[in-house]
């Protein structure tokens, strides 16, 4: 398995690793044992469909026998118990011997045609870029900040220009700033924006957390 470069004995030496690769690509966790015949069937689904999406997602294997503090911490109790994570945060998972068709099936709803998904994603941030025709460079709008923290209006261009560079966590840390500062600068621009980036972001496990924090600004 270890021969493979989409396929990772997953250890508590490298486990850091796995998740920041999952800021780039889906990592689908198994937490299996060598004892457990479930699990030994499913592997070699899980092989040979790491082998074919070539590289779309990574399969990490963690022996919960050898790995039971990893184990425990996502509190497994059945296995084999397979996990999606994208962005360091589980987003989905299956227990039990799935046939390769669910397996598909499972991967398909979260990996998505790059090309498509880029472009996609270019569209909504051309959104973003009309509302920065005539604004200051970052470095500028940072200066002005730093001069006057009280400036919304660098306040809210520099959160578009963080979003523009996909600078996303940045930017809408800027604009709860400016939700928190002034609700009626722009009529409300903090918060219309911050709906526009979930909008952009989509089912990025942030945007929950982000919304969270933006509803409790509002009551």
């Amino acid at each position: 398995m270890a021969e493979s470069p989409f396929i990772i004995d997953v250890t508590s030496e490298n486990y850091q690793q796995v998740m920041k690769a999952s800021f780039k690509v889906p990592v689908l966790l198994d937490f299996w044992a060598s004892w457990c015949q479930p699990c030994l069937a499913l592997t070699p689904v899980l092989v040979k469909l790491a082998e074919e999406y070539d590289g779309k997602f990574l399969l990490g294997k963690l022996n919960t026998e050898d790995q039971q503090e990893i184990a425990a911490q996502f509190g497994i109790r059945s296995i084999p118990t397979v996990k999606l994570f994208r962005d360091g945060q589980p987003v989905d998972e299956f227990v039990g011997a799935l046939p390769e068709q669910a397996v598909r099936d499972f991967l398909d709803k979260h990996i998505v045609d790059e090309a498509a998904a880029a472009e996609e994603e270019e569209r909504k941030l051309q959104f973003f870029k009309d509302q920065l025709v005539d604004a200051p460079p970052a470095t500028e709008l940072g200066d002005r900040i730093a001069a006057n923290p009280d400036d919304l209006e660098a306040l809210h261009q520099l959160a578009l220009r963080k979003v523009v560079d996909k600078d996303y966590e940045t930017a809408m840390e800027l604009l709860l700033k400016l939700m928190k500062k002034d609700r009626k600068f722009e009529d409300d621009a903090g918060r219309r924006m911050l709906l526009k980036v979930f909008e952009l972001l989509g089912d990025d496990p942030r945007v929950n957390r982000y919304r969270r924090r933006m509803t409790s600004l509002l009551y």
